[in-house]
């Protein structure tokens, strides 16, 4: 019985699956002999649909059919030789053998052109014809059809774990495409967005490897999963895609670790979050908060310390903590020269008062020994504190138009 028979049903399916007309891949109409060494045809692209013409060389003679040989067709795939067919095709019946009056068998021929027609593995790279004897056997009418098919590698992309807003992160992915109609590349969910959404190359007759990429980016957190459709309406293949994004740590950064007397920090922290944070001085004689302000108020070295709250993107943050340095202000005298008015500054305590008086001063602060605030003062060129202040030494933090406030260090007897 022919080996053949089992692949009828596989090359109907084979042609009803491909979506394109039929495109040649190889085509040879010459009458070929096949003898016991092979004739051998490469396949350029993937392969689909075998068909050839074949049957035994010998026109007249009738003899066994096993006695004709075989003819052996076979298709190379990956790194060996896989048999598609082994037969002795055209065979036809032309009488009984009879030995003393003993029918023992047929006298058989293969004189007339069968058309064979098997399916190709689409990964088969070479095909070949082998025969019996010398030019035993001949073809003609050789036909291979190419496939068509669309393939996505991998199945599936990974991109792991990362923080929330962090940097997207990108993955390759590749697609074989062979003989089919242009194809679409989409995505179903908005997180992962392919670098392209058409495959240029793609095309009746075209057969290529191209390779995209699919990029994450981490906004919200969760798990969060997806598939990348690449499809023509008719022919369609995907990978799915999956990612896990989870809190960040807020980030803290001291936007100056050394302060001269008298400066104020309104925003001290650089942090990404937007959370409140809680800053804290371990020195508040030398350096203050003050509503979330930073006030240098005396020379030295002094300890911050600072913390935030967490939400659904950020982890509570461990307390931070930081050195900062605070220099002196070089005065002369009871007279300071304020560099961007370059006006003088009037400054005494008299009977445990503050009198400041400069142009352009709009508003004092006064701070104890501790770097609490004791008093403030608003005025237009001329301040006095409005309380007797208790003896002790104290900070001044004057602050004038145009330019940065100015500390002055007093003594209250």
């Amino acid at each position: 019985m022919k080996r053949f028979a089992s692949f009828l049903c596989m090359a109907v399916c084979a042609l009803a699956i491909q979506a394109q007309t039929a495109v040649l891949l190889l085509s040879d109409t010459s009458e070929v002999n096949i003898g016991a060494s092979a004739v051998t045809y490469s396949l350029p692209a993937p392969p689909a649909i075998l068909t050839v013409n074949a049957k035994h060389t010998a026109s007249s003679v009738t003899t066994l059919k096993s006695l004709m040989g075989n003819l052996t067709i076979e298709q190379y795939v990956g790194s060996s030789w896989e048999t598609i067919y082994e037969d002795n095709p055209g065979i036809v019946t032309v009488g009984e053998r009879v030995v003393l009056g003993v029918t023992v068998g047929t006298y058989e021929e293969s004189v007339v052109y069968e058309t064979l027609t098997f399916p190709l593995n689409k990964r088969a790279t070479q095909i070949r014809f082998k025969g019996v004897l010398i030019n035993d056997k001949q073809i003609k009418n050789l036909q291979v059809t190419m496939a068509s098919f669309v393939e996505v590698s991998p199945r599936t992309l990974d991109f792991g774990e990362t923080v929330v807003w962090s940097t997207p992160v990108t993955l390759p992915f590749t697609i074989e495409h062979c003989n089919v109609a242009r194809l679409n590349i989409s995505s179903s969910n908005s997180y992962f967005a392919p670098s392209a959404s058409t495959v240029v190359n793609s095309g009746v007759g075209q057969y290529m490897t191209d390779t995209f990429y699919v990029q994450f980016t981490p906004t919200i957190r969760g798990t969060h999963t997806g598939t990348i459709y690449v499809s023509n309406g008719v022919q369609t293949d995907s990978l799915n895609v999956v990612a896990r994004v989870t809190k960040r740590t807020p980030v803290f950064e001291l936007t100056d670790t050394v302060l001269t007397v008298g400066d104020v920090i309104d925003s001290p922290l650089r942090t990404d979050c937007s959370n409140p944070f809680l800053l804290g001085s371990c020195d508040a004689s030398v350096a203050a908060v003050s509503c979330g302000r930073l006030v240098a108020l005396a020379p030295g070295t002094a300890t911050l310390t600072a913390l935030q709250a967490g939400d659904d993107d950020y982890w509570n943050n461990r307390m931070e903590t930081y050195t900062i340095t605070v220099l002196p202000v070089t005065t002369t005298g009871e007279a300071t020269a304020v560099p961007a008015l370059r006006a003088e500054v009037e400054f005494a305590c008299e009977n445990r008062f503050m009198v400041a008086k400069a142009d352009g001063l709009t508003r004092v602060e006064v701070f104890d020994a501790t770097g609490q605030k004791v008093d403030e003062m608003q005025g237009e060129g001329y301040v006095s504190s409005r309380i007797n202040l208790p003896a002790g030494t104290y900070t001044a933090l004057l602050h004038i138009a145009g330019t940065q406030p100015v500390a002055y260090k007093f003594v209250c007897k």
